[in-house]
């Protein structure tokens, strides 16, 4: 877990503005061990008090099944791609009991988007991608997905099978300081193998951050995520 303070400066107002941001990879929900891991990520952003929070690896929509459920000992089992649909009562009626909703009320940032990469794979059939919660409105949002390509099973020289080459995908947003003052936000997760795959990810997040905030008057803007990469990820 990453977090820092930003200060944010506005072309258009003489004030300054402070953003604590938060970015995390959340494991989907889970510890190591693949045990529930939602209380500890509230009491760890609660004494954090972000301003926005990026994350990374997000099941959503998402409640977890009960403990004993047989979900986990087949994802545990690193059987989840076999799973056809959903574990009954891993996906609620109600938007409100999903997982990602109920971290937002409870760490008190109501402002929500998600953005899915793919929908499934290691832990199950469901969509799984990024999020941004944010104490400030958000706006213009945009998901980039990060298309594989012909020859990336084997970009770089890395072994790897079909099923760990993980469609990845960028979010971004607009976070409203008010008083005409905007910071622009892009999480992204990046290859877990390939140093070649992740320089061409991170060659199209900053194509896509510079057409979503370069247009934008007084807009810095700052990327963040899982980069997967040494010394920076």
């Amino acid at each position: 877990m990453l977090w820092t303070l930003l200060s944010v400066a506005s072309r258009t107002a003489a004030a300054k503005a402070q953003l604590r941001v938060v970015t995390m990879n959340i494991h989907a929900w889970r510890d190591s061990d693949h045990r529930l891991n939602f209380d500890r990520l509230v009491d760890q952003l609660q004494k954090l008090s972000p301003d926005v929070v990026c994350l990374n690896e997000v099941l959503h929509p998402f409640c977890a099944p009960a403990p004993d459920d047989p979900y986990w000992e087949e994802v545990r089992a690193r059987r989840g791609y076999a799973i056809g649909e959903p574990s009954p009562g891993s996906v609620p009626d109600d938007a409100a009991d999903t997982l990602l909703q109920r971290l937002s009320e409870a760490v008190a940032l109501p402002h929500l988007v998600y953005g899915a990469a793919s929908e499934g794979g290691f832990f199950g059939r469901h969509p799984f991608g990024n999020a941004v919660l944010s104490r400030l409105p958000l706006h213009d949002v945009r998901h980039e997905p990060l298309r594989l390509r012909d020859g990336d099973l084997t970009l770089g020289g890395q072994e790897r099978t079909v099923a760990n080459l993980e469609p990845r995908a960028a979010t971004l947003a607009r976070v409203d300081l008010g008083e005409g003052r905007w910071v622009g936000v892009c999480v992204t997760h990046l290859d877990h193998m390939s140093e070649e795959l992740r320089q061409r990810q991170a060659t199209e997040v900053a194509a896509a951050a510079a057409d979503c905030f370069g247009g934008v008057d007084g807009c810095p803007s700052f990327l963040c995520g899982d980069l997967n990469t040494l010394g920076l990820g």
